[in-house]
């Protein structure tokens, strides 16, 4: 079987364990996810709803897109057996170029922070590698299949970004990076996969931020267990 096999379906799919949108989240947090012996603790109603303003985002920004063919479902993508789904893709007939497109939401003090970087020249690899990663695979699964539009690959992504107290938008495009998709990304999943194969539970990366801990749906658990195998 391809690594990449079924890498591109409209389709609604559950995937078990983790997704595209965490390859590089904290590495222990993923094999907690990938173990039948672990269960995180269920979010809280406020972070619940966080989710829910990121989706009526999305439908605020496609209302603003009119000259443009967006796709209005989400659509499946898998990478060495990781799954994700993007937001859409969006057309542009006059140039004949396809894009993904991701739109994320975040609060006010977020967004702010995310301009000043832009501002100050950086781009979203640096200001958010997660998003950034999650696209990169995006894009690297559809050119995997030879999926084109307009007999051209998808090599860029349209990134926005609403504030969701005022509903500012801000855009941004970068460019598919296979070296940073290969060297990086894809063997962030092969590490995590490996350990899942051999029962494993890796340590406390050093590359987290405190908000990723706090949020944590296996906060508790991780303080508590320490590294080790488990068994399936």
């Amino acid at each position: 079987m391809s690594r990449y096999d079924g890498a591109f379906d409209s389709e609604p799919n559950e995937w078990n364990g983790w997704g595209l949108s965490q390859a590089l989240a904290c590495e222990r947090k993923l094999c907690f996810k990938d173990s039948p012996l672990f269960q995180g603790v269920p979010l809280q109603p406020k972070t619940l709803r966080m989710f829910d303003m990121g989706s009526a985002a999305e439908m605020v920004v496609k209302l603003n897109h009119p000259d443009m063919q967006l796709t209005m479902q989400q659509f499946k993508v898998r990478v060495l057996d990781r799954g994700g789904k993007l937001d859409g893709v969006i057309v542009d007939n006059a140039i004949k170029e396809a894009f993904i497109w991701e739109c994320k939401s975040m609060n006010s003090r977020a967004f702010a922070k995310f301009k000043q970087g832009v501002k100050a020249g950086k781009g979203v690899r640096e200001l958010k590698p997660q998003y950034y990663a999650q696209a990169q695979l995006y894009m690297h699964a559809m050119n995997e299949y030879g999926i084109t539009f307009y007999g051209k690959p998808i090599v860029q992504t349209i990134f926005t970004i609403i504030e969701r107290d005022m509903g500012d938008i801000s855009v941004t495009v970068f460019r598919y990076d296979n070296v940073f998709v290969s060297s990086i990304v894809l063997k962030r999943i092969d590490k995590v996969n490996a350990a899942k194969a051999e029962g494993a539970i890796l340590g406390v990366p050093n590359y987290l931020e405190p908000w990723e801990c706090n949020y944590c749906d296996f906060k508790s658990t991780c303080k508590a267990k320490p590294q080790s195998k488990f068994k399936t």
